[in-house]
């Protein structure tokens, strides 16, 4: 059926309304000449609601006849509060600097909705309904503590040496797995005020600098680690909850290492040149694992596996042109990143969302690798979709067609480049970023860009090299509606190259 706009705007209602809150405490107070206490603190308050009518008059947007009404409101409130003691020498030959610390943060998130269906003329509140009632909410709370400490040493402007050591607590896991810490030292050498370096009138800046420390990720979400039940059901007359999530009483904080070194190189006064190398190994991950139907769970998180992120970084930056009138200047930037599981012995992880997206972890792959059925093209005999089976055959049938590993969103090169032009008060810039070697799942495309009849969505532009089948020998890209079938489904086909610039 089709929509007429106008009626069903005249017979429906979408509002939302919100608002919200920050407040920001800072204190500092000088204790002596060379300590000093800092207390930053916020609070942060949004709500917000959601209303969503249908008369029964509402076209094919009235719920079958009926009419719809749904309310939703929700309402989130944080703080975090950060209190240091910094100190600082300052010497002639030597420096020192530094801080410890304590930090402390919290969030609640309330929600609830209620719709129904079956709306009298005139009324567009949920309790008037008379079927169809739904009920929902999901409060969630979610804490975090830390113990922060720096200390920072400069010997003659020329050595300088940083090292860092926090512990954090989150709730976000069972009490014996909530504490992590996260070490980190750094060290650099300007070589540039050396004085067999000083007298080479070309280096304007030459360092040498490396690190090593520890990072961690937390942020899947409250209660993953926690046995969970939903009140959806009713025995003998009696609310009845349902399992709805395993629990996993050993999952904890997914952790980085990070190995880093660099030069920086400056020349004339006008060219900075910064080479940087990396490699960081992340274990424990943190993934949804799908788990087999019989065990009556969908998924669990789970700590699997380690990752290796290794690559290099180039930046260049350079002012061409310097005069008081005339200046030009150029940067550039490139990064190559290469990345690889292991530790998975030999099981393959499957991760899939709530609409059936795949992707696949396992000895040798790229992190969040896309796993989907391979999509062939349109049969140029009957119009219809083809997909290559299990055999490298093609099919017709997509409940025949075989999973392959088709890319990542991670890309191998990323970086941009820029260029700022000013003649006296005039000023023009520019600047790009790019990236290259990685694949999207390109979920808007899949709804308005499939090809089933009864779709409301099929609202995109067709691209140059679109050809819709008409007759059989046409080799085309987009089939006939009538042979769309599982058009829409997940496969490589919504699978795009996400290069750009």
């Amino acid at each position: 059926d089709k929509i007429n706009p106008i009626q069903a705007a005249e017979n429906s209602e979408l509002s939302n309304k919100s608002f919200s809150f920050d407040y920001d405490i800072d204190l500092s107070v000088n204790i002596l000449k060379w300590l000093t206490f800092s207390s930053s603190n916020r609070l942060s308050g949004y709500s917000n609601m959601d209303y969503t009518y249908y008369s029964k008059n509402a076209d094919n947007l009235s719920y079958f006849g009926t009419g719809y009404v749904s309310s939703q409101s929700s309402f989130n409130y944080s703080g975090i509060t950060t209190d240091l003691l910094k100190f600082n020498f300052e010497g002639t030959s030597h420096s020192f600097s530094g801080l410890i610390g304590f930090e402390a943060q919290g969030g609640n998130d309330d929600y609830i909705s209620g719709s129904g269906m079956g709306i009298p003329e005139g009324l567009r509140v949920p309790s008037v309904a008379s079927g169809q009632y739904l009920i929902s909410g999901s409060p969630t709370k979610s804490v975090m503590q830390s113990f922060i400490s720096q200390v920072n040493y400069n010997y003659l402007g020329k050595y300088f040496l940083s090292a860092s050591y926090r512990i954090d607590q989150s709730s976000q896991f069972a009490p014996n797995k909530r504490t992590a810490k996260f070490p980190s030292v750094s060290a650099a050498w300007l070589i540039s005020n050396e004085d067999f370096v000083k007298n080479i009138s070309a280096v304007s800046n030459l360092k040498l600098k490396a690190s090593w420390g520890k990072t961690g990720m937390k942020d899947i979400g409250p209660y993953r680690f926690m046995e969970m039940f939903s009140f959806s059901s009713q025995y003998d007359g009696q609310p009845a909850a349902v399992p709805t999530q395993m629990a996993n009483p050993d999952l904890t904080w997914e952790q980085t290492d990070q190995l880093n070194a660099g030069l920086e190189l400056g020349l004339f006064k006008r060219i900075d040149i910064e080479l940087d190398f990396y490699r960081n190994m992340t274990k424990d991950l943190l993934v949804e694992r799908a788990l087999p139907p019989s065990g009556g769970f969908r998924t669990q998180w789970q700590n699997i596996g380690k990752d290796v992120n290794s690559g290099v970084e180039l930046s260049l930056t350079a002012a061409v042109i310097k005069t008081s009138d005339l200046e030009w200047s150029v940067d550039f930037s490139v990064g190559y990143n290469k990345n690889k599981l292991s530790g998975f012995g030999n099981d393959t992880i499957l991760t899939s969302n709530y609409y059936g997206v795949t992707q696949v972890y396992h000895n040798g792959s790229s992190l969040y690798s896309w796993y989907a059925k391979e999509y062939y093209g349109i049969d140029p005999a009957a119009g219809s979709m083809l997909w290559v089976g299990k055999d490298g055959k093609t099919t017709h049938e997509y409940q025949d067609a075989r999973y392959i590993e088709y890319g990542t969103p991670m890309p191998k090169f990323q970086g941009g480049f820029a260029t700022a032009f000013r003649y006296k008060a005039f000023l023009l810039r520019s600047n790009f970023s790019y990236l290259s070697g990685n694949k999207i799942f390109n979920y808007f495309r899949r709804y308005v860009d499939h090809d089933l009849q009864e779709t409301q969505f099929n609202v995109m532009m067709p691209r140059d090299d679109y050809k819709l089948w008409q007759k059989p020998g046409d080799n085309a890209t987009k089939p006939l509606p009538q042979n769309a079938r599982n058009s829409f489904d997940p496969s490589t086909r919504f699978i795009d190259d996400g290069s750009c610039l």
